[in-house]
């Protein structure tokens, strides 16, 4: 996780906009979970949660969760609907070097869809 925000604060993101490991209530009597990363715009509204995994498997997994069902990130957002973005995060050190992978995912409305499938979905 610390690597991930290392790379956010490279990429230009103010240290005040990230805060780790949010607890969010995740339905009735459940305790919650926690996200690993939320990242807020200089407004303080929801820009991007980020759930990190180790790399390989675990992120392979995740991904496919995300895909079946909408995974812990899809829960997440379900707390936070005006976020811009959730992503799955993973990284590695090998061959001297610290190797990355994500998905990112936008979750804005297709306005092109929506237009095109108005009767449709009214």
């Amino acid at each position: 996780m610390f690597e991930c925000v290392h790379r956010l604060f490279e990429k230009g993101y103010n240290p005040k906009n990230i805060e780790l490991e949010p607890k969010w209530k995740l339905g009735h009597g459940v305790s919650g979970g926690r996200a690993d990363i939320w990242v807020k715009d200089s407004n303080d509204n929801s820009l991007l949660i980020i759930e990190c995994k180790t790399a390989e498997k675990e992120f392979e997994n995740a991904w496919k969760d995300t895909l079946e069902d909408g995974g812990q990130l899809f829960s997440y957002f379900q707390q936070e609907k005006s976020t811009q973005f959730l992503a799955l995060y993973a990284s590695d050190f090998s061959d001297d070097e610290i190797k990355f992978d994500y998905k990112l995912i936008a979750v804005l409305d297709n306005k092109e869809y929506l237009y095109s499938n108005r009767k449709r979905l009214q």
